[in-house]
Parts: structure tokens; sequence; C-alpha cells
């Protein structure tokens, strides 16, 4: 699963000078490193160094912050970050409302429609792999599948119209 560089380092994406990247690299180490001397968070703490190491040797050079850019404008990086956010978001396997609100804004800055990330947060929430939202920049519905959909939802109308009258006649 890829990760988001740019937030590992505590940055928003776009183009950095290599001292900012730099910067921010050993401020977070010096507190990874500090927290690395607890037995208790000793493995988190490892792992949170090997992926600020990670971060820095990608974002440090020029041409492989262009490379990391460009995937995260062909969406590799977004769905990750948005399970990532709301896996972290979970508690007891539900979903609070104002965190919802919080990744649905999330979403929205990363290019995603709130269905698709309602979508996503069912598949983290219930474990199911079956979806993966298409890169939100090059998604977009044909003529015929739009009127598929609206045959569909006019369809559905009429059966819940029908089955509504024929609840609602009185019994004779």
């Amino acid at each position: 699963m890829a990760q988001d560089l740019f937030a590992v380092l505590g940055l928003t994406p776009g183009r950095y000078e290599t001292a900012e990247i730099t910067r921010q690299f050993e401020t977070r180490r010096s507190a990874v490193l500090d927290a690395l001397d607890s037995t208790r968070d000793h493995e988190r703490s490892r792992a949170d160094l090997e992926r600020l190491y990670l971060a820095f040797s990608q974002l440090r050079d020029p041409d492989g912050q262009d490379a990391y850019l460009q995937q995260l404008e062909n969406g590799d990086v977004a769905v990750d970050a948005l399970r990532r956010m709301i896996g972290a978001s979970l508690e007891d396997g539900l979903l609070r409302y104002s965190r919802r609100q919080t990744i649905l804004e999330e979403g929205r800055v990363r290019g995603f429609s709130d269905f698709q990330t309602h979508l996503l947060i069912a598949q983290v929430q219930f474990g199911d792999d079956t979806f993966s939202p298409a890169n939100p920049r090059t998604t977009g519905m044909t003529g015929r599948q739009a009127l598929t959909q609206f045959a569909a939802a006019v369809g559905l109308g009429v059966v819940l119209f029908v089955l509504g009258i024929w609840w609602l006649q009185p019994v004779v």
C-alpha cells in the first residue's frame, strides 16, 4: 500500500525546496528518536522512522518530488491516504458523524465525489476489497451510462409508486 509521503513529513502536497523538506524531516525525526527509547513504543517508532527516511529520500530530490506529484495527480496515493484516514477514525468499527464529515471534506479536496468517499468508508468499515474508486480526474460518465442510470431510477420510481398504491388500497 502506497503512503502519502508529504503527510509523513507533515506537509501538504506541493513543490518544496530541499531545505524545507530537510527541516521537516529533522523535526519529525527528533520526535521519533525520543519515542524510540520507550520499550513500549519501540516497534511503532521504528516503523515511523523508516517511513520518515523513505519520504525524505523520495522528496528531497526535485526529480523525485516531480515523480511523486505525478503519482498523486494520477490518484494512486489519494485512495490509500483516505483509507488510512478512515481506518484511524474508526472506533469499535463505527465512525462518528463529525469524523465522517472531516473525511468527506478531505475526499472533496482530493477530487473524489461524496458518493465515492462514502463507498470507500463502507469498504474500510466492513472490509470489502471489491470496490476501488477510479481516478477522480479521469472519471466521467458517458451519455449512455447517464441514460442507463436515469432509466433505472425511473423504473424503480414507478415500481415503488405502484407498490405504494397497492399497499394503500382499502380491503373490501
